[in-house]
């Protein structure tokens, strides 16, 4: 049923099967219906709508009851194939093989007349007709004519070879290749691409408009599995494989499948320690390398690029007793040199920790008592247990700050031994508050740099 389909629409450009559905008006069966026997009645006044049915050996077919495959189609149920669409390089190759046909029924003999000097008599002309039309016949190939003196014969006509008829059909024949979409019959790319693919596309077409109810059309399809058509020779094939395992689309065992081996069990997807990987349900980053995990919000955990303000201005000790440890043991009280040496050791620590802002030490002064809550975000949302309470306690027990400024508004992060504290300074808000357990390496280190320079541990 398939190859005469095919052969109707690529010949006459319409493929006809008659659609056998159940009780549910689900399609149960196709029936093949030769193009030949389909007409079709149209109602040649709505050239907008296109209102048409079908007549089949007299009896009518509505169109939802065919399955219809149309190539150059009007839009009135009917296409135009090859056979319309090209009838003069048809017609070409037609004409050149009878004429090749007539020369073999002749034994290859040209046409032509007979030139006498003087008038012949009547039997002498029967006679030579006689013979004239037992040699162009077929019949018998040891026939020959004797022309009596005076007689000449003269050609009116030029063999295939003088007409370059043998040249000439390997041209039509190229062409007319050339309207099926191939350049030589052989199953290749180019001729999978532009031969295959287009008839498969049509029949994909046909099958989703007249198989599949209204509710189906929305998220259902049919496909034709091409991969057998499609996957190229081994060289290719194993070289796109490379690429999708490298950039961890695809899995070992994945591949395997569609080479028709055995998987080998392996479920992990390969990750190198550059990825970054994001939620976007959760609009939570997760970077293998660090083992962190940010939220995009808030920064909340963040240790991304950073902007660090080493202005001369910035007064970072406290005018409490500090001390240096230094690289003995001893530890180094407040000596004028102990204000650099302390600025120094905790930038170099921030530096290599990713954070983005700009750190201040001693922490900046806030308000504390003015500030609110947000509990939904930190306790329902986020889950990090913290009252309003032990957030302001966090703010005073904590060793630095820092400021960042982003597109929806400027935040100052507090970082203490015992947990941390997020501020939305233009709504005076605690935007979130997570205890130490939570931080991330970057935070560890920096908080370790702060309590060696004060000689804390």
């Amino acid at each position: 049923m398939r190859y005469s389909m095919v052969v109707d629409l690529l010949l006459k450009g319409s493929a006809f099967a008659y659609i056998g559905r159940d009780s549910r008006s689900v399609p149960a069966e196709l029936r093949y219906v030769p193009e030949k026997y389909v007409e079709v009645r149209k109602n040649i006044n709505d050239v907008i709508f296109k209102q048409y049915t079908y007549s089949v050996q007299g009896k009518t077919i509505y169109p939802y009851k065919l399955l219809k495959v149309l190539k150059n189609t009007d839009g009135f149920g009917k296409g135009k194939g090859i056979v319309q669409t090209n009838p003069l390089i048809l017609d070409t190759a037609y004409q050149m093989l009878r004429f090749q046909k007539n020369q073999l029924l002749k034994d290859c003999n040209k046409k032509g007349f007979l030139k006498a000097e003087k008038t012949l008599a009547q039997p002498a002309m029967d006679s030579i007709k006689k013979a004239w039309n037992k040699l162009y016949s077929n019949e018998n190939s040891e026939s020959m004519v004797f022309l009596n003196s005076g007689i000449d014969f003269k050609e009116i006509s030029s063999t295939a070879v003088e007409m370059q008829i043998n040249q000439n059909m390997m041209t039509a024949n190229a062409e007319i290749m050339k309207l099926f979409g191939t350049v030589d019959g052989i199953l290749s790319d180019a001729t999978v691409k532009n031969a295959v693919m287009p008839v498969i596309d049509l029949f994909e077409a046909a099958y989703d408009n007249d198989l599949l109810l209204e509710s189906e059309k929305e998220n259902t399809y049919f496909a034709f599995d091409t991969r057998e058509l499609t996957r190229g020779d081994i060289q290719q094939r194993y070289n796109a494989y490379a690429v999708a395992l490298q950039q961890n689309f695809m899995q070992l065992d994945e591949v395997r499948k569609l080479e028709d081996l055995p998987p080998l069990g392996v479920n992990y997807i390969k990750l190198g320690l550059n990825d970054v990987l994001l939620d976007p349900k959760t609009d939570k980053i997760y970077t293998p390398n660090t083992n962190a995990m940010v939220d995009m919000g808030t920064g909340e955990g963040a240790n991304s690029e950073k902007t660090v303000d080493i202005s001369e201005n910035d007064d970072i000790i406290e005018n409490r007793g500090r001390f240096i440890q230094q690289d003995d043991g001893k530890l180094n009280g407040s000596l004028p040199s102990a204000k650099a040496e302390i600025r120094d050791k905790i930038i170099e620590e921030f530096n290599s920790t990713n954070f983005q802002g700009t750190i201040n030490y001693p922490p900046k002064k806030i308000d504390i008592d003015s500030l609110t809550f947000d509990d939904d975000h930190i306790n329902v949302k986020r889950q990090h247990n913290v009252t309003l309470d032990k957030a302001k306690e966090y703010i005073k027990e904590s060793r630095i700050s820092v400021t960042r400024k982003k597109p929806d508004g400027e935040f100052e992060n507090y970082y203490g031994n015992n947990g941390a504290v997020y501020v939305d300074v233009k709504a005076n808000k605690i935007r979130t508050a997570f205890h130490s357990s939570e931080f991330n390496n970057g935070t560890i280190r920096i908080l370790d740099t702060v309590n060696k320079c004060e000689g804390r541990k």
